[in-house]
């Protein structure tokens, strides 16, 4: 990462960044942490992955999908640097380049930046941010973080910098503990989200952030703001996420109060593509990228709010991921599944999560059909004027799926 952007002048230095890791919802707070930049008048770039159908997906200039040409631009910066320094970057190495670059080109005001796996040994470690969220910790990627939830804490925490507030959750004490050492050795203010029973009244203190949702919405409270608001994609871990991109955008430098109830606003017309998605309402399917156990139990959770007569789970997961911890809620609310395979490369073959299905119990019916497009038409076609396909386990299924409406038109997935 430093010989190619030393290729290219050092791109990210003078960047003022927010820098996001986590578990599970890093793209949703770094899609709510643009839009409320965007609504406070500011000109961001946002990095996210991984994309959903189109890798150009990741790079966003004020708040849309960068133009293609733009794209090209920055990628053939990179190839450029790679030739002349001799250096070859992995896929995901060369667009965090390319995002970089990118951003400076453009000259925004801030860049929203989401880590790829970990945070520590990250290629988007190499920026020097003004704010660090840490959405959650959960088992993922153990063959690269480790087999313990405080050894993958301790990547993740790895992003946490001097002159970078922390803004995360409240976690298990001993996962806290790990957040708050990195936070002091920093020397930066560690700023956790307390989800209460009832809303706040008004603005808080200290350096806790305290919220709640309910039918109208999230209401949050951190020191010296308080704003409310409905959000268009539901469920409390949405708003969760909502929460600590405010947070986060406080923390960067005071807003004042009633500028951040406006700014909050946006939040409400937020569009989040591949999360808690609905694309067709006849044959009524949703899509989410849900691939972590508390994700997976939010999503179940979220689900059952909608009193669907009937679940057709379509499931996809990848390998190296906590499967029991998924499956439980997933095929707790569903009332037949099928399982596919969404990426030839990284998800599970569909027999072998079948297996792995069937093992929770041979109460439910379980398809296995290896082409994923065969397996949309299939889910598709049970019962359209009853049944809610739900489509989760991975973001390469909600890829999928969402390419297929795309490619047929909304309404049909055959």
């Amino acid at each position: 990462m430093r010989g190619l952007l030393r290729e290219l002048n050092d791109p990210h230095t003078g960047l003022r960044v927010i820098h996001i890791a986590g578990s599970k919802g890093k793209g949703s707070t770094a899609l709510y942490t643009e839009r409320l930049l965007g609504a406070l008048g500011l000109r961001t770039f946002t990095f996210t992955s991984p994309h959903l159908e189109r890798w150009t997906e990741r790079l966003r200039l004020e708040g849309a999908e960068a133009p293609p040409e733009r794209a090209f631009a920055a990628l053939s910066a990179v190839r450029d640097a790679s030739d002349r320094s001799g250096i070859v970057p992995g896929f995901f190495e060369a667009l965090t380049v390319a995002g970089l670059w990118l951003a400076a080109s453009e000259r925004v005001d801030w860049c929203v930046i989401e880590c790829g796996v970990g945070g520590r040994a990250d290629a988007t470690n190499i920026v020097e941010p003004a704010t660090t969220i840490i959405t959650g910790i959960e088992l993922e990627h153990t063959d690269r973080l480790g087999p313990r939830l405080t050894d993958i804490a301790a990547e993740k925490a790895g992003i946490v910098k001097p002159g970078a507030p922390l803004v995360a959750p409240r976690l298990a004490p001993e996962l806290d503990r790990i957040l708050a050492a990195r936070a002091d050795a920093a020397g930066v203010r560690f700023l956790r989200l307390e989800q209460d029973t009832r809303a706040p009244s008004g603005p808080g203190t200290a350096d806790a952030i305290h919220w709640h949702n309910g039918p109208d919405g999230v209401t949050a409270a951190g020191p010296d703001w308080h704003v409310q608001t409905p959000l268009r994609s539901p469920g409390a871990h949405m708003a969760g996420n909502a929460v600590l991109a405010l947070a986060a955008v406080h923390a960067l430098a005071p807003t004042p109060p009633q500028a951040l109830q406006r700014a909050g606003g946006v939040l409400a017309r937020t569009y989040l593509p591949g999360r808690m998605e609905t694309l067709s309402e006849r044959p009524w399917v949703i899509v989410d990228g849900a691939h972590t156990g508390a994700s997976a139990t939010a999503l179940a959770t979220t689900i059952a709010e909608l009193r669907a007569p009937r679940v057709h789970l379509l499931l996809s997961c990848s390998s190296g991921k906590d499967l029991d911890a998924v499956l439980t809620p997933l095929l707790a609310a569903a009332s037949t599944i099928t399982v596919t395979r969404a990426d030839s490369t990284y998800s599970l073959p569909a027999d072998t999560l079948a297996a792995q299905v069937r093992a929770h119990g041979d109460s439910l019916t379980v398809d296995a059909i290896e082409d994923v497009n065969a397996a949309i038409g299939h889910a598709c076609a049970d019962h359209p004027g009853r049944t809610l396909v739900l489509a989760t386990g991975s973001v390469y299924l909600a890829g999928a799926v969402r390419a297929a409406f795309m490619r047929h038109g909304q309404g049909s997935c055959r």
